[in-house]
């Protein structure tokens, strides 16, 4: 895909002319590496950009070969959140109005169904949320991540984030003040939050295909069909692209800046880098040099939960 050249825009006043940064016809290349080196446009040593999924099962969960030296060549590693803040949960969760409450918003058969299949079959995260007042679309979430992807009783699932945090000792820096996640679910009402968490109860089983063709995709690096799968999730609906460009647009400021005078190790949610509006073509459009780096992943097969 191409964008065409933007046109100079002329001001009223002489002299005055307004550019856009992209003068030229910037290509999307394909998004086929988990892992990518961003350098020029005047920095001293380059950063790198890991694709990652938040959670995956135990016996899923792989780094690529050779992660490690470029995690040590960094001055910094960059997440969405810090994975250890203690108010996470209550500045990312979204909860219901005090008013309002999941057994007022559904019928009593409804309620009764729903809380059956969160206390009989998923997590001790997924019951921990359903009586702390989520969100219903965040509980959505969490009910297809659990019972998609096999989450039940004493079974956590592994973080991609944690383990980095963990594992890495390096400065942090976050990227995410929450803003573009809450600007999201409130284009739903209640009402719609519901509603679209009831139907995904119904339709879990067909929708488990979704969560496992991504597992797929991520695994084969391709994450322009990851970006795709993503597309028709039922998380957010036709709402997602708007909730990730907007992530990227401001996150491409922030990163901007510090890659300037650091070094960075991003590791963000893979379907964020794909794409018109992904992170890597966006650190293109800025005027940085972005290439995969072709590292294998772990010959072992995975098989998804079924």
């Amino acid at each position: 895909m191409l964008f065409a050249a933007h046109t100079r825009i002329r001001a009223q006043e002489p002299g005055m002319e307004i550019t856009d940064l992209q003068t030229e016809a910037i290509p999307v290349y394909p998004a086929s590496s988990l892992l990518w080196e961003v350098s020029g446009n005047g920095l001293q040593k380059p950063s790198y950009i890991f694709g990652i999924l938040f959670k995956v099962p135990a016996s899923y969960f792989f780094l690529p070969e050779g992660i490690t030296p470029l995690i040590e060549a960094s001055d910094r590693i960059a997440m969405e959140v810090n994975p250890a803040d203690e108010n996470l949960d209550y500045l990312y969760r979204g909860s219901l109005p005090l008013d309002s409450t999941l057994e007022f918003l559904l019928s009593k058969k409804e309620f009764d169904q729903i809380s059956t299949f969160f206390y009989d079959t998923l997590s001790t995260v997924a019951r921990y949320k359903l009586e702390s007042r989520y969100d219903p679309l965040l509980l959505s979430r969490q009910m297809l991540c659990d019972y998609c992807l096999g989450f039940k009783e004493g079974q956590e699932p592994v973080s991609y984030e944690f383990y980095l945090y963990n594992a890495v000792r390096k400065p942090l820096k976050t990227l995410s003040n929450g803003w573009a996640r809450q600007s999201l679910m409130d284009q739903y009402s209640l009402e719609e939050k519901t509603s679209i968490l009831m139907d995904n109860y119904r339709n879990k089983n067909a929708l488990c295909q979704t969560y496992r063709g991504l597992l797929r995709a991520y695994r084969e690096q391709d994450l322009d069909r990851l970006w795709l799968i993503a597309q028709r999730a039922p998380d957010f609906g036709d709402n997602m692209g708007q909730f990730i460009e907007a992530r990227n647009r401001e996150w491409i400021k922030v990163l901007n800046w510090q890659m300037q005078y650091e070094s960075m190790f991003i590791a963000v949610h893979a379907v964020q880098l794909p794409g018109e509006y992904g992170l890597l073509h966006l650190l293109r459009k800025a005027g940085y040099t972005v290439k995969p780096i072709g590292k294998p992943i772990p010959a072992t097969p995975f098989y998804p939960p079924k």
